[in-house]
């Protein structure tokens, strides 16, 4: 049975205004989850993703990956290079790594030996 073009925009994501996102190392899954808008380093430049997004195939530079979700804290990901895909509001970033990189290093961040307690990585002085 075939889902109907509502199911189909809404397929793995809960949340009927979000896209589905996924980012992969060739060693783990790095994030899964829902996202508002996305913000990545293209190679010719960096370009936001929102949803209902054209389809889109587009290689990445060394940058930022960028996540906004209403309602959590923004996450970015430090990424050497990689591809994107968009497709039907599912987004697929391949990176060869990613890193959590935490925006807002404070005191408690340096406590925990710069792990960061909002997201579990590692956090970078900005």
């Amino acid at each position: 049975m075939k889902p109907s073009p509502r199911e189909r925009n809404s397929l793995h994501s809960p949340n009927p205004t979000a896209m589905h996102l996924e980012i992969l190392t060739p060693d783990k899954k790095v994030f899964a989850g829902d996202a508002d808008e996305l913000f990545v380093p293209g190679t010719s430049g960096a370009f936001e993703i929102l949803r209902n997004h054209a389809p889109i195939i587009s290689t990445l530079s060394r940058g930022s990956v960028r996540i906004r979700t209403s309602g959590k804290p923004e996450l970015d990901f430090l990424i050497p290079r990689g591809v994107v895909e968009v497709q039907r509001n599912q987004v697929v970033v391949l990176a060869e790594s990613a890193t959590v990189y935490c925006t807002r290093f404070n005191e408690q961040c340096a406590r925990f030996g710069g792990q960061c307690t909002d997201h579990g990585g590692t956090c970078f002085l900005a």
